[in-house]
C-alpha cells in the first residue's frame, strides 16, 4: 500500500485500502477509493493511477486499461 497526503497537519497515515467503484465526468474518471481508517472518497484519475489498487481493479473488472471501464456509476461490493 501507498501513503497519501491528504495534507492533514496530523501524524495519520491513509493508505489505499481498495477500489471500489468508478464513475465518468465527461471525458474524466474517478475512482471510489477506500481507506484504511474506513472513509472512503472520490479520487481522480491522476491520484491514482499508479496504485496497485487500480491494477486489482481493472483486473476484477476485466479490463486491461481505464479507459475500457463502462460509462455508467459502477460501486463493487466493500467485502
Amino acid at each position: 500500500m501507498q501513503p497519501y497526503n491528504f495534507g492533514a497537519p496530523d501524524e495519520t497515515e491513509w493508505y489505499v485500502n481498495k477500489i471500489v467503484g468508478h464513475h465518468w465526468k465527461g471525458r474524466n474518471i474517478e475512482f471510489l477509493v477506500k481507506w484504511n481508517l474506513g472513509d472512503s472518497t472520490w479520487e481522480p484519475l491522476l491520484d491514482c493511477n499508479e496504485l496497485e489498487a487500480l491494477d486489482n481493479y481493472l483486473m476484477l473488472n476485466d479490463v486491461k486499461n481505464w479507459w475500457d471501464l463502462p460509462k455508467r456509476v459502477m460501486v463493487m461490493s466493500s467485502k
